[in-house]
């Protein structure tokens, strides 16, 4: 994606984390750095080495599997595309070429005869075709999870290696975005040792970033980089300006130059020496000595570096927010539907694979084939052109067909799963509707589920209790009867209390006299409260007021200028789907809109406002809630028939305070420290100021725009008259249902729940239907337990023989030691890397697996089965 004329950004300044250069700090967390900007990218004053540069040239054709067109028809140029280069192959000597993406190359080989297959093939081994980063798709960087991004390894690095006898050495992910501090480690422990990048370096690091460097992740996990300061695209910008910025950006001292000849869906039709020719006129113009041109693939420029012996700089840089090259932030809010399909989708087949292998330890089949196919629809959405939001309204349909799959696919797997652990629960005296609550993470929580039991007018009152008998806090959302007789069904919603990590407890429900009625809603009074929080609501609007912790007495807004979840949309003008913000100062508030109902439920579970207006040309409704046991503050708004409108819609919260803000992200499941501006996270944002945070918690829409102790949570982009290529759909016209949760806590976010209520928010629990039966497990049951800073975040059956693989991280970024405590039957357990490949052997002892980790590093088990 290069292909369209940029214009200037907004003119934010974004000062992100500078980590030190050669030394990691201890929990990743640096000061910020202020470089200036070079207002054009001259060689002037740079020294040449002696004897000149030798610009090594890669060509290469930069695939979008889908953009402004579909895959069908990326799957015919993809042919036509390796067809010209393959023929160039045998007619040109000194010529190279480099493609990625499995989804590229398969259609390419494929359509090969047996002769061209054999050619590639010599090609590969020779070193003139170089396959590269090894991935389904090029994916996006700053939207999939980490586990998403290990699987784009799966299906395509085996497949290149046996089909093509390719060993990919070399990440060339030139057009994604959001490269956060975990991408080291997750080449590294790939096998990858390079990495070539476009996108992107901060405005505030341009002039520090020199190429190539090495980059390195918090646990020490390190690829040998460069960045292509130029684009990927050597005649984007011309020739010229792409040479000088490559020299502009290269490292002293180094005198080879990674000169990239290609750009989006690029034809190889030029010679060496027609492109020698253009290179060197290029030089010539701008004065810039050439010792020689040469003609390479990526991973034999890395080479020639480390050959050369060269002194090269260790980064350890979030390079975020994507600006310099293309302002790419308007993306974090486009699409909003396809977000929160892909965080669903990723959290339901993770949840599925975790209970699917539990089962298959205790005898059950495991689905290799569909959790595949699901899995492959994921990552194919997760593209740089598709999850972002930047593609034509055809594209979104086909995405959101996969996303539909893919999430039935795991509902239907998990579903039965969770119904064969729970036909092996003893679950005796337990009366004639009994339930079980399950956990899928990796630690112990307290969480509110929804339920919708089944009565068949067997009675008329219920109360819900927990195997001691002790009365559990829940709320009737419904209750049906059919007429006036005993209850059809109800739908509640209850407080899970305590359900064990990565297990299940049993519950059950009990007749009562009397009448079950559906919680009633009133007039809001302007306050409401728990152990934790007060809450004064503004009426007129349906905003808050005031938000103090009871706890420490703290008020924790500022509502002078804007409420409290006050949305407010941030108008600009000819809005650009590529991603551009164009941001005119003007803004459109829902306060401007007063609230024509404001109403509240109050009962055992919690309080819950719900504030009802116009909103544009349709309507809205949000909802507050207040648990009573959950320290969270729960949100929901809905937005009925909006009209769209050019400009970027957030929920705000002005904190109190707004000097000496520490903004920390959650990125890839490391921590990253960041300034104002506009960023993305994964699950959560963390704004701490005199040693009291606010912690704020997304569940797919992850962007984030921060200004002097203003925050806001980023809801969706709209683009209502985008002329680039079709997509009426990016307007964002209809209705839109958004979750989100601010976590308040003492001190810093490492010293508070703030992971687990995150991940807890991001993951349901999860209700299952049973009866009173014996069985051989107990009523409240772990099926494994951790000790130590680390979360589980996969389970699932390795992709070849019959052992399972596990796969967790490190959690507060400091070295530790880690306990696994497994009532399953493991035998032994090997380290393994992310291709699933054994390394070391790890003792099991008494089922329990004892580990060290680096900080915030990912640990990947193989695991094998006692007989």
């Amino acid at each position: 994606m290069v292909g369209f004329p940029r214009k200037s950004n907004c003119g934010y300044r974004n000062v992100i984390l500078r980590a030190s250069v050669v030394l990691l700090v201890s929990a990743w967390i640096g000061s910020a750095t202020l470089a200036q900007v070079s207002s054009q990218d001259s060689t002037n004053d740079i020294q040449p080495p002696s004897g000149g540069y030798t610009l090594y040239v890669a060509p290469h054709s930069h695939i979008d599997l889908v953009w402004y067109w579909t895959y069908d028809k990326t799957q015919v140029m993809c042919i036509k595309i390796m067809r010209h280069a393959l023929d160039l192959l045998k007619s040109d000597p000194r010529y190279r070429f480099t493609q990625d993406q499995l989804l590229a190359l398969q259609p390419f080989w494929e359509s090969l005869s047996d002769p061209d297959r054999a050619f590639l093939r010599q090609m590969i081994k020779e070193g003139r075709f170089e396959v590269t980063t090894g991935m389904y798709v090029q994916p996006d960087i700053a939207e999939p999870d980490f586990e998403s991004l290990t699987r784009e390894f799966l299906p395509a690095m085996p497949w290149m290696n046996q089909t093509l006898g390719a060993k990919v050495s070399t990440a060339w992910n030139i057009d994604t975005y959001g490269q956060t501090v975990q991408m080291p480690q997750l080449f590294h422990k790939a096998g990858l040792s390079y990495f070539v990048f476009m996108r992107d370096v901060p405005q505030n690091l341009v002039n520090e970033v020199k190429s190539p460097f090495i980059w390195e992740s918090p646990d020490g996990s390190r690829v040998l980089s460069y960045w292509l300061s130029g684009s990927y695209d050597i005649h984007w910008k011309g020739t010229n300006e792409n040479l000088k910025r490559l020299i502009r950006h290269n490292v002293p001292g180094n005198d080879k130059i990674l000169v990239p000849w290609g750009g989006d869906l690029y034809l190889p039709t030029e010679s060496t020496d027609v492109m020698e020719k253009q290179i060197r006129k290029a030089a010539e113009d701008e004065h810039i000595p050439i010792k020689a041109v040469v003609f390479c693939t990526p991973k034999q420029y890395f080479e020639a570096v480390e050959k050369s012996g060269v002194k090269l700089p260790t980064y350890t840089y979030d390079f975020n927010p994507p600006e310099y090259i293309q302002d790419l932030r308007g993306l974090y809010g486009e699409r909003p539907a396809n977000k929160l399909a892909n965080r669903r989708a990723e959290e339901m087949l993770e949840s599925a694979e975790k209970f699917g292998s539990v089962t298959a330890m205790l005898g059950n089949a495991y689905p290799s084939e569909r959790f595949g196919i699901a899995w492959e629809n994921v990552l194919f959405n997760q593209d740089h052109d598709a999850i972002p939001g930047s593609h034509t309204d055809a594209v979104d349909d086909e995405m959101m067909s996969r996303y539909a799959g893919s999430i039935e696919t795991g509902r239907d797997l998990l579903a039965k799963d969770l119904y064969f652990i729970s036909r092996r629960v003893n679950t005796t005296g337990s009366g004639d509707y009994p339930f079980l609550v399950f956990n899928p993470l990796s630690f112990g929580r307290t969480e509110v589920v929804r339920y919708g039991p089944l009565f068949k007018e067997t009675l008329k009152n219920f109360r819900l209790v927990d195997m001691a008998g002790t009365p559990v806090p829940f709320r009737t959302v419904d209750v049906s009867n059919r007429g006036t007789g005993p209850l059809s069904m109800a739908a509640v919603e209850f407080e899970a209390k305590d359900i064990p990590p990565f297990g299940y407890r049993l519950y059950r429900i009990e007749p009562m006299e009397g009448m079950a009625q559906a919680a009633a809603w009133s007039p809001a009074k302007s306050q409401i409260a728990n152990q934790y929080y007060s809450l004064t609501m503004d009426l007129t609007t349906g905003s808050i007021s005031s938000l103090k912790d009871l706890r420490t007495g703290q008020e924790l807004l500022d509502t002078r200028k804007y409420f409290g979840n006050e949305l407010v949309l941030e108008e600009e003008k000819d809005p650009d789907t590529e991603g551009m913000v164009h941001l005119t100062g003007t803004e459109v508030r829902s306060s401007s809109f007063p609230a024509d109902s404001v109403t509240e439920v109050d009962d055992d579970l919690g309080t819950t406002i719900r504030s009802e207006g116009p909103f544009f040309g349709g309507r809205r409704r949000q909802e507050i809630t207040l648990y009573k046991n959950i320290p969270r503050i729960d949100f929901k708004t809905e937005l009925l028939g909006f009209p769209g409108h050019d400009g970027m819609l957030g929920a705000v919260f002005p904190l109190q305070s707004a000097k000496d803000v520490t903004l920390n992200y959650e990125t890839h499941n490391a921590v990253t420290r960041r300034s104002d501006g506009i960023f993305e996270s994964q699950t959560w944002m963390d704004a701490e100021t005199n040693e009291y945070g606010l912690g704020f918690i997304n569940k797919g829409m992850a962007g984030f725009h921060t200004d002097h102790g203003v925050i806001r949570m980023t809801l969706l982009r709209s683009i209502t008259n985008y002329r680039g290529y079709n997509a009426p759909g990016a307007s964002e016209a209809g209705s839109h249902t958004f979750e989100y949760s601010i976590y308040p806590h003492a001190g810093a976010w490492s010293s508070s729940e703030l992971i687990n209520q995150a991940h807890s928010f991001n993951s349901p629990l999860r209700v299952v239907a049973t009866d009173e039966h014996e069985g051989s497990l107990p009523a409240s049951h772990s099926f494994m337990t951790v000790e130590g800073n680390f979360e589980i975040t996969a389970l699932k059956k390795a992709e070849k023989g019959d052992e399972f693989i596990l796969r967790g991280h490190e959690t507060m970024g400091t070295d530790g030691t880690v306990r696994l405590k497994l009532s399953l039957p493991v035998k032994s357990a090997w380290s393994a890397d992310l291709l699933e490949q054994r390394v070391t052997s790890v003792p099991v002892q008494d089922g329990e697996i004892k580990l060290t980790c680096r900080p915030f590093e990912f640990v990947t088990l193989r695991l094998s089965l006692k007989p």
